[in-house]
């Protein structure tokens, strides 16, 4: 594991493309956040503006993980983790720890924008400031972990045509614009949003007016979901790995049962 975890160390940092991707969301991200940074007058209307950054953070990590872990597939690795039994899992697992470092290198990066706003503003409320620590995890690491297995998994079997349109709509399902369109329709009276929720891992809503008393949206659901779609995406990779054997069809067996316990 710790050679596999140097080879994709090496392979990220020596493409251009990969840490010019990753440059360029870091750039953005906190030039929007600087420009709300002093537009804002309020702890929890920065905060919620903060968290349109979760879209962009799902995207850029989806699209990053496709290509790198499709890497090996297109490249003369391929011919050699045929050869190693097990090489391939395990270069697929170091591959989305390095990409999950990045993610929370990222997910701190607002939250110190966050504390500079709490500083700055000497706001004395230390209940806002704890609800703020949950809320980084929920709303921008979380689902950078689901977005990373997303391209993990479609990297596995996916051309690269399908698997860009299949992140595509994932984003459109996951943001807060379904909940804008299907607000009240319905279907044989089943609504409509009730099949949005399943896929409802970013923040709810981000255009709401801030409440500094209540905060950003932490509930007990949105972990139980996002649990449900990390169990359920890590099974499916399992799955799709090659060199199955009992081991790792017990480990994906156990990880469906535990996916449906959360979707329950």
């Amino acid at each position: 594991m710790r050679i596999s975890m140097s080879v994709s160390i090496k392979i990220f940092f020596r493409s251009i493309i990969y840490l010019a991707i990753c440059a360029v969301l870091f750039l953005l991200s906190n030039f929007f956040l600087m420009r709300f940074f002093n537009a804002s007058y309020y702890l929890a209307e920065f905060h919620v503006a903060s968290l349109k950054l979760g879209i962009v953070g799902y995207i850029v990590f989806s699209f990053l993980s496709y290509e790198y872990t499709n890497l090996p597939r297109t490249s003369a690795l391929q011919e050699t983790l045929e050869i190693l039994p097990s090489s391939r899992s395990k270069l697929l697992c170091s591959q989305s720890l390095v990409l999950i470092s990045l993610l929370l290198i990222w997910s701190i990066n607002i939250f110190g924008w966050i504390l500079g706003k709490y500083v700055q503003l000497q706001i004395h409320y230390p209940a806002f400031f704890l609800n703020s620590i949950p809320s980084i995890f929920i709303d921008f690491f979380l689902p950078g972990v689901i977005a990373i297995l997303v391209g993990a998994l479609l990297s596995q079997k996916t051309v690269r045509e399908v698997a860009y349109c299949i992140i595509i709509v994932s984003a459109l399902v996951c943001s807060p614009v379904p909940s804008g369109i299907f607000a009240s329709e319905s279907i044989l009276g089943y609504p409509v949003l009730a099949f949005f929720d399943w896929f409802s891992i970013l923040a709810p809503n981000t255009s709401w007016v801030a409440d500094d008393i209540y905060g950003a949206s932490i509930e007990a659901y949105r972990w139980v979901l996002a649990a449900f779609w990390i169990l359920l995406l890590t099974a499916a990779i399992v799955f799709a790995t090659p060199r199955r054997n009992r081991k790792t069809y017990m480990m994906a067996s156990v990880l469906i049962v535990l996916s449906l316990l959360c979707g329950v």
